[in-house]
């Protein structure tokens, strides 16, 4: 994690304005922002040492031992865990660090249907958890599948189902719309945003199948879900009280599930979905053995390694692009904090997206819905800032995505309503105005950019009156310096502090 110097950033952004010749000082200057790196990563380190004495640090992922990966997914899994299969395509073991040209469609069992409609989408490869969770799916084993978000989890499962679909109806399945017929897959999301991400990935590949999809959530008629139901639908994507209250009316039957996918578990619990997830997957309880299930989790909870236990079958695969029982955030991503006080963010958010935007989207995040609309209300008319928060009325929101989805407005102002599962291209930066309350929730906000393999910037801006701020310990990884495997931020005063100076532990 670097830290910048506020002061400097400031006069910089300044100056910069009066001076737009001195393109050479300029560049210096925000070069001098940054503090000597090599330093700061010997004094974290230090830190790191007195606090956890004798811990051992964890390898990379590309560098787990045979043996520690299998006894991980051991622990991590039930007893009947088997070892991950060889990867598809010939390949040798995948991990994160495989590179995507390697990954190359031909070199996987994908029928032209699939292949066709991917590159009709500009994709010619897989990303590493895709390649993974291949093989296995198409062999019908359950998957529990761990990675950093934006990695690419929803192909993952998304394209495994839809080949075995296709599969099914060379064997003389029905295809087509018929009406009454009981849907084959579930997907459970917790946020009706990335519900709705996931239903347009399914939609778009699935055209190769002729499968017909639908999006459940709250805040919507019942009757709209309800009429599409009793035509005929393949796929059930939404979020769990959504799914359990259909379940609950009659309306929605899982007698003829094959398919179910958990996306996003650890969120789920965090929401507090543990009733209603259970109760979905009870309810499917009486053909188990002939229901595949595939859960992606960006950690492993207790309560999700007792989902594992209880509903997926023995032998199930697990797929582990992380490594280690730390959360780890994306190592495309740039992470740096600056020292602001609470009068200077309006104005140093327009700096900083002027700085580090590079021309793409922007998102803020704030900790209230208040801040949020506040925050819309000064940036609204310099940036073309617009607010996304639990208070707005769901077609409002959904209207505020499409609009920053397409490029109507550059910058989003956002509360952790956004901050799972939101997947739209470009965002070249994010910004925090307070530090999250814990490290998930600074992983799943910092990985709305350097999404799928590009790069990207979060900057978090951090109370001069705080003493420190809230540790993203063992989770921020990266190379070159720019990223770290943990911090504690250094008290300032208003003239600053040396970065030697004792910080005092959260």
């Amino acid at each position: 994690m670097v830290k910048l110097k506020a002061s400097d950033e400031i006069v910089k952004v300044k100056k910069s304005r009066k001076d737009t010749a001195g393109v050479e000082k300029k560049s210096k200057r925000k070069r001098d922002v940054e503090v000597d790196t090599e330093a700061l990563m010997d004094e974290m380190q230090t830190t790191q040492k007195e606090g956890r004495k004798n811990k051992k640090q964890h390898d990379e992922v590309a560098d787990v031992p045979v043996k520690k990966a299998k006894r991980a997914a051991k622990d991590s899994t039930s007893e009947d865990t088997e070892p991950q299969p060889p990867a598809a395509g010939g390949l040798g073991p995948i991990t994160a660090a495989t590179p995507t040209s390697e990954l190359g469609l031909d070199r996987f069992p994908l029928s032209e249907q699939v292949k066709s409609m991917l590159r009709s989408q500009n994709i010619e490869s897989l990303f590493p958890i895709q390649a993974m969770t291949l093989e296995p799916g198409l062999a019908g084993l359950d998957v529990v599948g761990r990675a950093r978000t934006g990695c690419g989890k929803t192909l993952a499962f998304v394209l495994p189902i839809i080949e075995r679909m296709l599969t099914e109806q060379k064997k003389g399945a029905t295809t087509g719309r018929v009406a009454g017929r009981l849907p084959v897959c579930i997907v459970l999301a917790p946020t009706r945003e990335l519900a709705k991400q996931v239903q347009e990935v399914f939609a778009n590949v699935g055209k190769a199948a002729n499968l017909y999809t639908l999006c459940v959530y709250g805040g919507t008629p019942y009757d709209g879900q309800e009429t599409a139901l009793s035509k005929g639908i393949d796929v059930v994507v939404g979020t769990p009280g959504r799914i359990k209250d259909l379940l609950e009316r009659g309306t929605l039957k899982l007698t003829n599930i094959r398919f179910r996918v958990l996306d996003e578990v650890d969120q789920m619990l965090a929401m507090g979905f543990i009733e209603d997830v259970e109760t979905i997957l009870k309810a499917g309880e009486q053909q188990r053995d002939s229901i595949q299930t595939l859960l992606f989790s960006a950690t492993l909870p207790k309560w999700v390694k007792g989902l594992t236990q209880r509903f997926l079958r023995p032998g199930h695969c697990y797929m582990d692009l992380v490594g280690d029982d730390r959360m780890q955030a994306a190592v495309t991503v740039r992470h740096l904090m600056l020292p602001c006080s609470y009068p200077q963010r309006a104005g140093l958010l327009k700096d900083l997206i002027t700085s580090y935007g590079a021309g793409g989207r922007t998102i803020i995040f704030t900790d209230s819905k208040k801040e949020a609309a506040e925050l819309s209300v000064v940036l609204g008319d310099s940036l073309g800032a617009q607010a996304l928060h639990g208070d707005l009325a769901q077609s409002m929101r959904e209207q505020t995505l499409d609009g920053f989805r397409k490029g109507r407005f550059p910058v989003l102002i956002a509360t952790d309503v956004a901050a799972r599962g939101l997947d739209v291209n470009g965002i070249e930066l994010v910004l925090m105005v307070d530090p999250p309350a814990d490290w998930e929730t600074y992983i799943h906000r910092s990985g709305r950019t350097g999404r799928a393999g590009s790069s990207g910037t979060c900057i978090t801006l951090v109370s001069k009156k705080m003493e420190y701020m809230v540790r993203v310990n063992d989770c921020v990884g990266g190379d070159g310096g720019e990223g770290v495997t943990g911090y504690e931020s250094k008290t300032r005063s208003r003239k600053g502090t040396s970065p030697s100076s004792r910080a005092r532990r959260a």
